[in-house]
């Protein structure tokens, strides 16, 4: 990287974050006091309990019948959704499909151990171009190592809360030294400010000055890493404060900051009303075993011959035995972490039969072969993530074998997914490296200037494997069609028949005319000249006649032809 001179690193910053400059760059109010985005101001204080509504706070198997008639939703305000979103992050099932997709977006090369690496613009328009190579070669060094590290971790964040924050610190004609994201970056704690679209800077719990004042952060000194999928919701209406009216025709540089609406999406936001309906679905299966297994026994005791006193004295003598037999079980069980779940129960019986005992034993069948409410719900959770239920756990529910279903290729929303994953990742990437060379060189990039750009080591992507496929066959075909063409210049019968590849190569590959009739000339050229063969880097096993040309030609599917054949000739 040549030596720029530093004239202004604030100004090199500026110039990628232009939303720095506006008139009014600071809030009119900083503090501890959040409000999502939207109207309603609360105190962070009170979010950090994480009770679903309706959900009973012991966490017992009885519910009131309205509760379970009741819709789940997802709180509105972004402070209060977090906590859920960490509960549905630690649930085994979800935090399967976490792991599939960070992998799946993510994925270590096997040689380089990197995730991803910068690569320089071919058709970049810096006259050297060993520059970029130098550029793309010290960003990897300087930055781009830990952050290929690291990444995983953020992405991890980004996938569960929508957005990941990083505190970037840097040194002037250094470049950035290092990367804080932890507790007090979470996104808890942040508040993201933005003008007319342009982002302004942050505030938080712990972005404070040395006197321990609430600070105004710059958009540099914090970085975020957010889902490209976020959308604006009718109801939910912006906080604007200020003195003038809000107006899309005014002057952005002269408005206040306000908080943006935009902290990204979570791959969760659509799978909490699949997974409370799952774990209390499960819960009802472990509430159907746990009854399965108690055993309730009725003993009668004939009394009715018997005089009040020897009655009472015959029920007490085989009452306490059955109390002594209890609480010997129940110390035994204690020492296994077993529990008796047989129940015993003395009733007196008046009868005439003298000194009977009667024994009657109670039990509740298990019952739960029936369990598609159990299967619907899992399949609509994994559904809302984007992923097969087979992939969750559910292997010995393939139909045919590991192609069909178990892979995510057959997954498109996987693929989109993981590109929102990585878009997220690739902008945060971009703004790392504009720090890195405003702090270190006083110049950065224009976005559509840059000389290098993000390249994922990883190919497990539904939509790449799909074009991969795709590419083959078109390989595939275009060799066929090269061998047809190569067999018609060899054939002097085929060759001078213009009528032949005017039918073939324009009737049924419907190739453009200036194509076409360049490619006859060419043709017609390749079979005058004696001893050269326009395609004599292809090998022949067989010479093909004019009958089985047209067989062959006759059995492709018009669209293919022109695809592939078009494909091969540019």
């Amino acid at each position: 990287m040549p030596k720029f001179p530093i004239d202004n690193i604030r100004k090199a910053l500026e110039a990628v974050l232009p939303g720095s400059r506006s008139n009014k760059g600071t809030p009119l109010a900083l503090g501890p006091t959040g409000s999502g985005g939207y109207g309603a101001i609360y105190s962070r204080s009170g979010l950090l309990g994480n009770d679903a509504p309706g959900k009973d706070l012991n966490d017992s198997m009885v519910s009131a019948g309205r509760e379970i008639l009741d819709e789940v939703t997802l709180p509105e305000t972004r402070l209060e959704r977090y906590p859920f979103l960490e509960e549905m992050a630690s649930y085994p099932t979800l935090a399967a499909a976490l792991n599939i997709h960070i992998s799946y977006a993510f994925a270590i090369n096997k040689k380089t151990n990197l995730t991803f690496k910068l690569k320089p613009v071919k058709n970049s328009e810096d006259k050297d171009y060993q520059v970029a190579k130098t550029v793309c070669s010290e960003l990897m060094n300087d930055i781009g190592l830990t952050i290929n590290q690291e990444l995983p971790g953020w992405a991890t964040l980004m996938a569960i809360f929508g957005v990941c924050y990083i505190r970037p610190y840097t040194t002037p004609k250094k470049g950035i030294t290092g990367f804080e994201c932890n507790f007090y970056t979470l996104p808890y704690f942040v508040k993201e400010y933005e003008v007319g679209g342009q982002l302004v800077g942050f505030t938080g719990d712990y972005l404070k000055d040395e006197k321990g004042a609430f600070a105004f952060a710059k958009p540099w000194e914090m970085v975020p890493m957010r889902t490209p999928n976020w959308r604006p919701k009718r109801n939910l209406m912006p906080m604007y404060t200020g003195t003038e009216q809000f107006s899309l025709l005014s002057d952005p540089t002269t408005r206040t900051p306000v908080e943006t609406q935009n902290y990204g999406t979570s791959i969760f936001e659509q799978a909490f009303e699949p997974y409370t309906n799952l774990r209390n679905a499960l819960r009802s299966v472990k509430a159907t075993r746990y009854n399965a297994s108690k055993i309730d026994r009725l003993i009668g005791l004939q009394t009715s011959s018997l005089d009040p006193a020897r009655a009472a004295e015959y029920q007490r003598t085989i009452s306490q035995q059955l109390k002594r037999s209890a609480e010997m079980m129940e110390r035994r069980a204690r020492g296994h972490n077993t529990a008796p779940t047989v129940t015993n129960t003395v009733l007196p019986i008046m009868a005439d039969s003298k000194g009977m005992m009667q024994i009657d034993t109670q039990t509740i069948p298990v019952d739960i072969t029936a369990i598609e409410d159990v299967m619907f719900h899992i399949k609509q959770l994994a559904a809302s993530v984007g992923l097969d239920y087979t992939m969750l756990g559910f292997a010995d529910q393939m139909s045919g074998g590991l192609g069909e279903g178990g892979f995510l290729r057959t997954s498109i929303a996987a693929g989109m997914i993981s590109g929102w994953l990585r878009g997220g990742a690739t902008e945060m990437i971009y703004r790392m490296c504009d720090i890195h060379l405003a702090t270190k060189y006083g110049k950065v990039y224009p976005a559509g200037q840059r000389p290098y750009e993000v390249e994922f080591t990883s190919t497990a992507s539904s939509i790449e494997l799909e074009e991969n496929a795709a590419m083959d066959s078109r390989v595939n075909y275009a060799s066929v069609f090269v061998t047809i063409i190569d067999a018609i210049s060899n054939n002097a019968g085929l060759a001078g028949s213009e009528t032949f590849k005017q039918l073939v190569m324009g009737d049924i590959l419907k190739i453009p005319d200036e194509r076409l009739n360049a490619l006859v000339k060419e043709i017609k050229s390749a079979a005058s000249n004696q001893g050269n063969n326009m395609m004599e880097g292809v090998e022949h096993n067989e010479q093909l006649t004019d009958s089985e040309l047209v067989a062959l030609i006759a059995s492709m599917s018009p669209e293919d032809v022109k695809s592939s054949f078009t494909k091969a000739l540019s």
